[in-house]
């Protein structure tokens, strides 16, 4: 897509963009409205993991062979059909995904509970972004071959940045389950369908950006540095939209391709985001029409963002390579404002922060309209059109919602009927919100490893916090004894101590307790529960579970203390270790009590 068809002069294509004199009138920030409650990190959390288990099962197959790890656009499960159409759109974003995921795993302290409790998750994640590396260069290398001889000519293989938007056979129809047909670009009969156009290769770009930024460097997959091979592919895929006077051109059959051809109004954006990814080792030149069109696209009163196709393409760019330096988050707020595209101003400060100038006065409107944004879609609910029907309760209803319009948020598309989407764009927007604002990070999971029998009067106790946190306090029968992560405790009296750990993120706490046996050297309770010295009896009701939450009065979390007899080991040990049985991995009931807001509309 672009900005008009055909190839024209260049200086009627600089033309084209209203003058910076005319488009510079400031708009204010209307992310802020009026007060709503915001769900917890656990329950956005929830549906982000449902999303990415419904992505895996039912919109893609993850792999190595034609048509695999690259997502589907949309499926209509009434008719059995599976859709690609501007397949590498998606592909960008879900490598988007996959980038974002990894930084969150790789960060259990500041994101303790991101991984669900499923075991190997980074790993994972790994592999899928390898696979979907390797699928994007697989677009590239098999492009040329994919049109017909003798109608084109160069059709041999050429890794070289001009990419086929899928490789979707029609023989991939049953690998989703309960489809029975697909219809993909790359299978289209009309093969100037299945040519890349410049909204593909920015989108890539927002993907590989991410996986530049957010993944290191050695982390290899199946032979292929993540880092590295993201930066290769944008480099590649830059300078053919670069070449040509800035005009892709389809190699395989020698003339420009049929849509999106006219890269120049992006020109300096394009040049700015591959010295980002790279570094700074790539470096475009860009021509005077396209030095002349750039300041023009800071305005929201640009005529060209009449069509939201130009709109989401600039944001992109711009976002990448923070295009106007310190006034670039501005600008995307002003941009987003149009049609409430939250992503691209989150996808600024989690390329360029915390260098960010305006993060400070924009972050909290703007993390509380992702915030909202993300609470809108209901639990259980997945993407998809309610064309035929009443408005959606929520605006994830369109194929994506940071390239449809606002117009079709809550109400879907003409002609989409039936259609259910992969929900990517939930899933980055979701990524980049935290990633964005750590302190948006409240706890998902608390408590700490404790002794299962009695301890002696001098042993050393080693208490563990199960998770990482932003903050950590310990009592000891309610007096304070440490702010880490873990607690080394001496007892110095036998009897039944309160030991108790709040922990605290985003300004919200939770408070997990236990009852710890102290007994004097040999004080130990009988199986028939006495005295087995003439001493004192140790307690043989030991509370092991946790106790109400420190909000429960307030609704939340736990609301009685579920009890187990424990009765006491004879003998103690020094140097006392924790028990197998610890009390990590339980769910917080954690209430927020901050005010949201929702777009105005």
């Amino acid at each position: 897509m672009s900005f008009h068809t055909g190839r024209f002069a260049t200086a009627t294509r600089a033309l084209l963009w209203c003058a910076p004199a005319t488009c510079a009138l400031p708009l204010c920030l209307l992310l802020l409205s009026t007060s709503a409650f915001a769900q917890s990190t656990s329950a956005d959390l929830d549906k982000y993991w449902a999303l990415r288990d419904r992505l895996d099962d039912e919109f893609m197959v993850q792999g190595a062979a034609a048509g695999d790890s690259i997502p589907a656009t949309y499926r209509l499960d009434v008719a059995g059909l599976a859709v690609w159409s501007d397949a590498t759109v998606r592909v960008g974003w879900y490598l988007g995904v996959l980038a974002t995921e990894h930084a969150l795993l790789a960060d259990p302290i500041r994101y303790p509970g991101f991984d669900d409790g499923r075991a190997g998750s980074l790993a994972t994640t790994d592999q899928a972004l390898g696979d979907a590396l390797a699928a994007l260069e697989r677009l590239d290398n098999r492009a040329e071959p994919s049109f017909p001889f003798p109608l084109c000519l160069n059709v041999a293989r050429s890794t070289n940045g001009f990419f086929i938007r899928d490789d979707v056979p029609s023989s991939f129809a049953g690998q989703l389950p309960g489809t029975t047909a697909v219809l993909s670009d790359g299978s289209d009969l009309l093969y100037t369908n299945k040519e890349e156009s410049q909204d593909q290769a920015y989108h890539l770009l927002i993907g590989l950006s991410l996986v530049a930024h957010l993944v290191p460097a050695g982390t290899v997959i199946d032979g292929r540095d993540l880092q590295a091979d993201a930066f290769a592919q944008a480099s590649r895929i830059a300078r053919h939209l670069a070449a040509n006077s800035w005009t892709i051109r389809n190699p395989a059959c020698n003339k420009d391709v049929e849509r999106g051809a006219d890269t120049i109004g992006y020109a300096v954006g394009i040049r700015k985001a591959i010295a980002f990814i790279s570094g700074g080792a790539v470096n475009l030149t860009v021509p005077t029409a396209g030095t002349i069109a750039w300041p023009t696209l800071r305005s929201p009163l640009n005529p060209a963002y009449i069509n939201t196709d130009n709109l989401h393409m600039a944001m992109a760019v711009i976002a990448i390579g923070d295009g106007y330096g310190a006034d670039t988050l501005d600008v995307l707020v002003d941009l987003a404002n149009l049609q409430h595209w939250t992503a691209y101003p989150l996808l600024e400060e989690v390329l360029h922060g915390p260098s960010v100038t305006g993060w400070s006065s924009h972050r909290a409107a703007l993390v509380t309209a992702a915030r909202d944004a993300l609470d809108e879609l209901p639990a259980g609910v997945f993407p998809s059109s309610p064309t035929g029907g009443p408005p959606a309760v929520h605006g994830w209803t369109t194929s994506h919602r940071y390239l449809r319009p606002d117009s079709e948020q809550y109400s879907g598309g003409s002609g989409t009927w039936g259609q259910r989407y992969p929900g990517l764009d939930f899933m980055l927007l979701h990524d980049l919100v935290y990633l964005a604002d750590p302190t948006a990070w409240t706890p998902v999971w608390a408590g700490f490893d404790a002794p299962a029998g009695a301890v002696c009067v001098g042993d050393t106790v080693h208490l563990t916090a199960r998770s990482g946190f932003a903050s950590y306090a310990w009592t000891i029968d309610g007096a304070a004894a440490g702010t880490r992560a873990t607690l080394d405790w001496t007892p110095s009296q036998a009897g039944a101590v309160d030991v108790a750990l709040t922990v605290g993120s985003g300004g919200e706490t939770d408070t997990r307790h236990a009852t710890v046996l102290v007994s004097d050297t040999g004080d130990c309770a009988s199986p028939d529960g006495s005295d087995s010295d003439g001493g004192a009896d140790t307690d043989t009701d030991a509370d092991t579970d946790a106790e109400a939450d420190s909000d429960a009065a307030a609704g939340g979390g736990d609301t009685d203390d579920a009890e187990a007899s424990k009765p006491a080991t004879c003998g103690c040990a020094a140097d006392a270790r924790p028990s197998a049985l610890g009390w990590g991995a339980l769910l917080l009931g954690v209430r927020r009590r901050r005010s949201t807001v929702k777009s105005t509309r």
